[in-house]
C-alpha cells in the first residue's frame, strides 16, 4: 500500500505466530509409546529411533509418513525440517511368532453353533487379530469323546466352520481384511474338549 509522507516516521513490524506444527508417532503394531515433538515452521528436529517399542519378532527399520510404508521413509535418528503437523509410523521387518491363544469354547456337549456367548469371545479374537496385526489364523475343531468316532469327526467339522464363519463376519464388520483364516478339523481328542482352538501367526 502507499503513504503520503508528510515528515519522518517510523514503522515497526507486526507479526502474527503461527501454529507450532507437530509430528506424533505411531507405533504399528508394537507395544509401547514415542512422545509426539511439537515445533514451528522451520525448526529442526531429531527424529526418535525407540529401542523402547516392542514388537516381538520384528526389528525396527525406521519411519514412514503411510503406514503400510509406501510413503516418504526417514531413519530413526534422522533430522526433519518442520512444515507441517504429520503423523510418523513405525515401520518393522520380520514377522509375529505364533501365538496359541484363548480358545473358542466351551461348545453345549453336542452343539455345534455360535451362540451369543461364543460370538463375544469371537469378537474379542478380532480385537486381538486387529491390535497384534495378524495375518493368519488357524482353527482346530475338537468334540468330546462322548460320541462316536464318527459323531467326534463331524462334529469337530462341523464347529470349526462356524466359527470360522462367524470370525470372517465379524473382521469384515471391523473393516480389517487380508486375515488368512484355515481351518483344521481334529475331531477327537483323549478327554472332553468341547472347544476350537486358536493360533494366530
Amino acid at each position: 500500500s502507499s503513504a503520503n509522507l508528510t515528515g519522518p516516521m517510523t514503522l515497526y513490524a507486526q507479526w502474527r505466530q503461527l501454529p507450532p506444527a507437530t509430528i506424533a508417532f505411531a507405533m504399528n503394531g508394537a507395544h509401547g509409546s514415542v512422545p509426539p515433538i511439537s515445533a514451528y515452521d522451520g525448526a529442526t528436529e531429531t527424529l526418535a529411533a525407540p529401542p523402547a517399542l516392542a514388537r516381538p519378532g520384528y526389528v525396527f527399520t525406521g519411519w514412514n509418513t503411510r503406514a503400510d510404508g509406501k510413503g516418504s521413509t526417514f531413519a530413526g535418528g534422522a533430522t526433519m525440517t518442520l512444515s507441517t503437523s504429520l503423523t510418523l509410523y513405525a515401520q518393522w521387518s520380520g514377522h509375529a511368532p505364533a501365538q496359541l491363544v484363548s480358545p473358542i469354547g466351551p461348545f453345549a456337549a453336542s452343539g455345534t453353533t455360535v451362540t451369543g456367548s461364543l460370538a463375544a469371545q469371537v469378537r474379542k479374537l478380532v480385537g486381538l487379530i486387529v491390535r497384534q496385526q495378524r495375518g493368519t489364523v488357524t482353527l482346530y475343531g475338537y468334540a468330546s469323546t462322548a460320541a462316536t468316532e464318527r459323531a467326534q469327526l463331524s462334529q469337530g467339522r462341523a464347529r470349526v466352520a462356524a466359527v470360522a464363519a462367524a470370525l470372517r463376519r465379524a473382521l469384515v464388520r471391523a473393516h480389517h481384511g487380508g486375515v488368512r483364516v484355515v481351518v483344521v478339523n481334529e475331531g477327537l481328542t483323549s478327554g472332553a474338549s468341547n472347544r476350537v482352538s486358536v493360533v494366530v501367526r
